[in-house]
């Protein structure tokens, strides 16, 4: 736990944000951020989550230490964009945009599937 509140701590430091920004900005309580500063308690997962969509927190680093790729970030940002732009559709382009993805995502599945099935009929087995 308390590799945990140092990598918070860390994180509030490089990002230049107080207590005082954070609870205006989301209303997790200033006690509660500097109870995880200080290794007494962990953040909550819906704190976590607040964190993450109002500052890009990076959940992954600070519960493990491990820092993911770029690719998983890219990812990240692409689901977001995708997510914001899907939450401004109206009904109807919902459901289009659900089935042309289930489409894409079939598709996507069938050429994998067809390339590990070629690949694999070139195998040798000796």
């Amino acid at each position: 736990m308390i590799e945990i509140s140092k990598r918070i701590d860390k994180w509030l430091k490089d990002n230049n944000l107080s207590t005082t920004t954070i609870n205006n900005e989301t209303g997790i309580s200033k006690s509660n951020i500097r109870n995880w500063c200080n290794g007494k308690t962990l953040p909550s997962t819906k704190a976590l989550i607040t964190l993450y969509e109002k500052y890009n927190f990076p959940i992954h680093y600070i519960l493990t230490g491990e820092i993911m790729n770029n690719k998983s970030n890219q990812d990240d940002e692409m689901l977001k964009e995708l997510i914001n732009i899907a939450e401004q559709l109206n009904t109807t382009n919902k459901a289009k945009l659900i089935v042309d993805a289930d489409g894409m995502f079939q598709e996507q599945n069938n050429i994998k599937g067809e390339i590990k099935s070629s690949t694999s009929n070139n195998i040798k087995i000796s």
